[in-house]
């Protein structure tokens, strides 16, 4: 066998049922199990092999993999490059450092476009590219390309669940006030609920805030406050802070002017980029206009013109 790593071909069979059973959906007949095989192999070593058994023979996953216009090898090198940069990667998320997101996804693109005709390689490229464009271009992915994410999830290695959760999540939110219903469903099938992961987390905030779950928002909020305080992450501890704002705008606006104060001294005191500035200030700002207090508001918004100088 060309590939000596059984578990990557378990995996790289079980991406051809995905695929194949994607296409299938889409072009009907060609992409049916008997028409799929048909001058390769038997239906049922098809069946194997989508199931994750390994075959001896390289050239049928060749001929298979060529009818989805993709090709079959191994590259360990590649393997262990990306694997190096996913801590360095996750390091610049969870920082909101755009820079280092676009400089880290760069590298692996660039590494990976020489293989991204490859079966497995193809999904990596495709899930990079896709993380580069949501941070730094603010573009959520399709609801098919989330769909088939959560379908490989369960396959590839688990350094790149994060990732992929996070894509899917994002897309998620846009249907949350629409279908309330489908975005639990997501929150379950992801186990978000249950995952410690900060990144992930923060998706716990937004569900927490539209399912008006406040108790469990505030949870939320102290345990990241005490995780962002500790790394001195205060891009992200700003965030959190504006969440609370908002929560106890909605249900004791009393006690919202300590976060408020808080959210102040960062600004004040730390190196925030131009647009989280912004953001937190818009979104303060019209949540004091939408109460009337038009004066508090106007300081706001004042404050987001001045970054746009």
């Amino acid at each position: 066998m060309r590939i000596k790593n059984k578990n990557r071909i378990r995996v790289i069979g079980k991406l051809i049922r995905i695929y194949r059973e994607e296409k299938r959906h889409n072009t009907q007949n060609e992409y049916t199990l008997l028409r799929f095989c048909d001058g390769i192999c038997t239906i049922n070593t098809l069946k194997r092999i989508e199931s994750g058994e390994c075959s001896r023979s390289d050239e049928v996953y060749d001929e298979l993999l060529a009818k989805l216009k993709l090709r079959f090898d191994y590259f360990p090198e590649v393997d262990t490059a990306v694997e190096m940069m996913m801590e360095p990667l996750y390091e610049a998320i969870e920082y909101f450092d755009l820079e280092g997101i676009g400089r880290i996804c760069d590298k692996i693109l660039n590494l990976l476009e020489r293989v991204r005709n490859y079966v497995y390689y193809s999904e990596l490229y495709n899930i990079f590219f896709d993380v580069n464009r949501y941070y730094l271009e603010d573009k959520e992915i399709a609801s098919t390309t989330s769909k088939h994410y959560e379908q490989i999830l369960n396959l590839l290695p688990k350094k790149f669940d994060v990732l992929l959760k996070q894509l899917i999540m994002a897309s998620a939110l846009s249907i949350a006030i629409d279908n309330i219903d489908e975005y639990r469903k997501k929150i379950r099938k992801l186990n978000i609920k249950d995952d410690n992961h900060p990144l992930l987390r923060l998706y716990m905030l937004q569900y927490y805030a539209i399912t008006e779950q406040y108790l469990s928002l505030k949870e939320v909020i102290d345990y990241l406050e005490d995780k962002f305080l500790e790394e001195k992450n205060f891009v992200r501890l700003i965030d959190i802070y504006n969440y609370a704002f908002l929560l106890f705008s909605e249900i004791e606006k009393k006690r919202r002017i300590h976060y408020l104060n808080k959210i102040n001294k960062i600004l004040e005191n730390e190196n925030i980029p131009k647009f989280k500035v912004s953001e937190i200030c818009s979104s303060i700002a019209n949540t004091l206009h939408m109460e009337k207090n038009y004066e508090e508001a106007l300081i706001y918004f004042n404050k987001v013109l001045e970054e746009m100088i």
